[in-house]
């Protein structure tokens, strides 16, 4: 099927244990912790735990019980206009009709509806601070929008750039700190 351009929101992020704690010797464990979040945007609304090999940021809870449904919908009404629209009402149907944030997540997994799917990102973070072969960071993902075939090098700025503008519209809702811009496939 080829590669895609994705629009979503990051629910987790995995950061093995093993490429992270090195750094701890060059610089302060919370110094390192906050130039990965700075890096991917995992400061303030998600929770950091620390699993047998990994280090995992999730979601708050709490935000998405909150913001999830309507954050949506705003994020559909911008993307998704006149005859263009996609599976969008069927998705925003489909999440109102179920009891909870739960519910919700759990249909991602589905990959019933192209606008509201699972998808993973894998990005290597290269800390200016620190000469590191890089740290793998590996996100599972909410897809918003999915979009044509892609063939892209070099594309690290130009995401961030279509991700802060995508943000600046939906900061009325603390979820917009979530959003990712990646290659789907």
């Amino acid at each position: 099927m080829g590669n895609r351009l994705a629009i979503g929101m990051r629910l987790r992020t995995y950061i093995r244990k093993e490429e992270v704690n090195p750094l701890f010797k060059k610089l302060a464990e919370e110094k390192v912790f906050q130039l990965i979040e700075s890096n991917y945007h995992l400061a303030g609304i998600y929770e950091r735990k620390e699993e047998d090999d990994y280090y995992v940021y999730h979601l708050k809870k709490e935000l998405l019980d909150k913001e999830l449904v309507p954050f949506i919908e705003k994020f559909y009404s911008l993307r998704y206009e006149g005859d263009h629209k996609m599976d969008s009402p069927a998705v925003l149907s489909t999440l109102k009709e179920l009891p909870d944030t739960s519910s919700r997540l759990a249909i991602l997994h589905d990959r019933r509806f192209q606008t509201y799917q699972e998808g993973e990102d894998v990005d290597y973070f290269y800390p200016k601070e620190v000469w590191t072969d890089g740290i793998k960071c590996v996100s599972d993902n909410a897809i918003l929008s999915l979009d044509g075939k892609i063939i892209m090098e070099c594309y690290g700025d130009l995401f961030e750039f279509f991700r802060r503008c995508i943000v600046a519209q939906l900061s009325d809702f603390r979820l917009c700190e979530s959003l990712t811009v990646w290659i789907e496939g």
